[in-house]
This record gives structure tokens, sequence and C-alpha cells, in this order.
């Protein structure tokens, strides 16, 4: 009954709701009582989610590491393990790390439901999209996006269309196709409305703000990012606030943004993304400062060995590499 409850609850609250984490936790814990470890794992799938979109980083990532260690080839929740572990590497800043178990997790996978009711598949591929981006094979993101929408359509579930069209509106944000991911974003937040479901209408909001731009764009991010605060949804925060850095026409607002953007991505540990913060940032800098800013994005690219974010820093850097998605 705790599994399944899961699912709806979900939908209707947002993986951040206490009402979804608690359960988790009580699953868990029942789990490991009557010593269920296909059941724990399913469990603490779902619990890693909570955390993660808590803002949770390094607690997340711990309890992926465990549910990974807990199953092996062959073992009914191999592939969501992994699948969790991927999800946590990619925004901590270790996109090898992130390729390599979404990959296994996708291989692994059947027509399986994650604990929070997606379609396992939907949202492996989806997500596995933005892994390839950071890695600069902008075709297999776009490829990987597609199939994962198209499926969800397949399936006829969804949920799963709306996790599926919502990753996808943000590969078209990474890949700069302004109209596309406004179509996608618009058809989240409808679908949202339309079956009650919460959470992912603030990326539809946030996103369509971003494609559409202006003030009525800035008015549309300022608003979905007040309501994932609500829900306390802090993970991709830096990434959302550098889509309102990037919209707002008031520079002064974009400096303060980034810099708040910046703060948040350092106390939660979401690295992923500073390469990209410093970038933007620099654009406010003159001259040295300037310089050192991007500097130090490309150092912070590198460590991440991620070609896209080098490649871009690199370019505004007056250091553009010659093949974006080659490795540094």
């Amino acid at each position: 009954m705790l599994e399944m409850s899961i699912p709806p609850l979900n939908a209707l609250h947002g993986y951040s709701s206490p009402l979804v984490r608690e359960t988790c936790e009580r699953a868990v814990n029942l789990a490991d009582e009557l010593d269920l470890t296909a059941r724990m794992v399913t469990a603490m799938v779902g619990l890693w989610s909570s955390r993660f979109v808590e803002g949770r980083l390094q607690d997340s990532f711990e309890l992926a590491q465990e549910a990974v260690n807990l199953v092996g080839p062959g073992d009914e929740r191999f592939g969501q393990a992994h699948f969790s572990l991927a999800g946590s590497a990619l925004h901590l800043g270790q996109p090898l790390v992130a390729m390599e178990h979404f990959a296994i997790a996708l291989n692994a996978m059947g027509d399986e439901s994650l604990s929070v009711g997606t379609r396992a598949r939907v949202h492996t591929g989806a997500w596995w999209a933005h892994a390839c981006w950071t890695m600069g094979d902008f075709a297999r993101a776009a490829d990987l996006a597609a199939e994962a929408t198209a499926y969800a359509r397949a399936s006829g579930h969804r949920y799963s269309l709306v996790v599926g069209r919502a990753f996808e509106a943000i590969t078209h944000q990474l890949l700069d196709e302004r109209s596309k991911c406004a179509e996608a974003a618009s058809h989240v937040r409808a679908m949202c409305k339309r079956y009650q479901f919460t959470y992912y209408d603030k990326w539809g909001q946030v996103l369509e703000g971003w494609a559409r731009g202006g003030r009525v764009g800035v008015q549309l991010i300022e608003e979905g990012l007040s309501e994932l605060r609500a829900e306390n949804a802090h993970v991709r925060m830096p990434y959302w606030l550098s889509l309102l850095a990037q919209t707002t026409s008031d520079e002064e607002y974009a400096r303060q943004t980034l810099r708040v953007a910046l703060d948040a991505a350092r106390a939660s540990g979401e690295s992923w993304w500073i390469p990209e913060l410093l970038r933007l940032g620099a654009a406010h800098l003159n001259g040295t400062d300037r310089r050192d800013s991007l500097a130090r994005a490309v150092e912070v690219a590198r460590a991440q060995q991620s070609p896209a974010m080098v490649a871009r820093c690199e370019a505004d850097l007056g250091q553009r590499s010659l093949d974006p998605a080659a490795p540094s």
C-alpha cells in the first residue's frame, strides 16, 4: 500500500512534498525490517528523488550509491538504482560518471515504472540527454530527448509524457532552440493544469519565460521560481536563476541574480552549472576581472571534464576550441 501511494502523491504534491518523503521513508524502513531488498531499493529510489529535488545533493548521491550496492546485474531494480546514481552524479559535476550509469540504467530497463510513477525508460533517456549535452554530443542529446517523448506518447502514460516533455524543454533550452523550448514548455503547463500535476508546471513556466523573453518572460520566471521555492524544490535553482539573468534587461539585477545562483550552487554542491554561471557573470565585468572569471570558468569546466562547458568558456576567453565535442 505504501508503494502504491507514492506515484499519486508525487504527481499531485511533488517530489519535495513532506507526504512523499515520509511515505518513502516508511516504505524503506518497512522493507528493511522484512528483509525485502528489491522493495527497499524501490523505496530508496523514491526517497532519493525527494532528497534530490529538495537540493540535498550529497545526501541523495550517497543514498543512490547505497541502492546500487544492494543490487547486481539481473536484479529487479538494478536499472533504477543506476538511474538515481546517474542523476546525482550529473548535478554534482561528474558527467562522465553520469554517462556511464545512465547507459547501464537504460540498457537494464524494460517497461517498468519508477517508484515515483514515471516510466523508467522515459525518465532515464530524457535526463541522459542533459549529460550528453555537457559532453558536447548535441545530436545525441536531441535524439535522446525526442526518443523519450516518443516512448512516453506511445505508452499512453500522461505523467511520463509530462516528464519527457519537461526534460525535452530543457534540452531545447541548452541547444538554444527557443521556439521548440516554448512549444514543449507550453505543452507541459497545459497538461499539468488539465491533470492537476505539480512541480513540472513550474519548469514549464520558467522555460516558457526564457523562450518568450522581455518583461513578460521575466515575470513568468520569477513567479515560477517563487513557487518552486515555496515547494522546497531547490535542485536546478542555479540553472533556473541563470535563465532569469539572461532574460532581464536590468544589468544590475542580472549581476545580483548570478551572484545568488553561484552562492546556491556552492552551498548545495550542485556544481554542474558553475562554469556557465562564471561565464555569464564575466559578461558583466571588464578587463582583468572579466578574463580571470572566464579563466576560472574554463578551469572548473576542465576539472569536471565537460567539453561543452569548456568550449563555451574558451570561446568567450578568445580561445575557441576547434571541436566543441572533443574532450579536453
